[in-house]
């Protein structure tokens, strides 16, 4: 069933792309997805908790690894919004919700895992140095909050006078992100034990902020704002 998810995905992106210039043959686009996808299910049988078998997991890793690409070579410095500017004018979003409803997920959740698929693919990769643990949260939770492809996965609102952001979909979020990257650091050959326990603190830390913050934009800022005196700009990698 991956498996022709997976053509399904790569002959859809093939065909919208034709229509826009030159694209990478059907096969070897097949063929990469297809490599990232074994990735993620050797991943999901050594480390079931970082990269869960379960139907969102799966299937954000499999609409992510579809759209990596779209946005050109690492060394492009919008790599992020063009990557999301091809998923939706190729359609790939909703052949993703398409393929989500497949795997028996409602219709919230398919659409919130739309999101985070896009907002995967928009925001920089973790930070290279993530020790210690909550700086390196920090330094994520910025990037989230000033990428507005994000702001919309979390579904940032106003209410009362204050603006917040779904639990639920801040928590997916973390749980999505630390599984794409556990699947990078295993294409890379980095997954090593100490990498993963790094990459496992970051996502605790970012996922305790949820509820720390109340859900409130505000109050996440301030627990999130550099100390003083040091930079805030990330060091973001792709």
């Amino acid at each position: 069933a991956l498996e022709g998810n997976a053509r399904w995905l790569a002959e859809a992106a093939h065909a919208f792309g034709q229509r826009t210039g030159p694209v990478t043959a059907i096969e070897e686009f097949t063929a990469d997805l297809s490599t990232g996808l074994r990735s993620a299910v050797e991943m999901a049988a050594r480390q079931p908790k970082i990269v869960k078998a379960e139907p969102a997991t799966v299937g954000v890793l499999l609409a992510w690894l579809a759209g990596r690409g779209l946005g050109g070579g690492p060394d492009v410095a919008d790599r992020g919004r063009r990557c999301v500017e091809r998923f939706d004018a190729w359609r790939l979003g909703a052949i993703a919700m398409s393929m989500f409803r497949g795997l028996g997920m409602d219709e919230a959740s398919a659409g919130r895992a739309v999101d985070t698929v896009r907002a995967i693919l928009s925001l920089p990769r973790w930070p290279a140095v993530r020790r210690p643990a909550a700086a390196a949260a920090k330094t994520i939770a910025r990037s989230w909050l000033d990428d507005p492809v994000a702001r919309q996965a979390l579904r940032v609102h106003d209410w009362d006078g204050a603006e917040w952001f779904d639990g639920d979909a801040w928590s997916e979020l973390v749980d999505r992100s630390l599984a794409v990257e556990a699947v990078r650091l295993a294409e890379e050959d980095a997954a090593t034990p100490a990498a993963l326990r790094s990459a496992t603190a970051v996502a605790k830390a970012l996922r305790g902020m949820g509820p720390a913050s109340g859900y409130r934009v505000d109050a996440l800022q301030r627990l999130i704002q550099p100390a003083p005196g040091r930079s805030s700009r990330p060091r973001p990698r792709r």
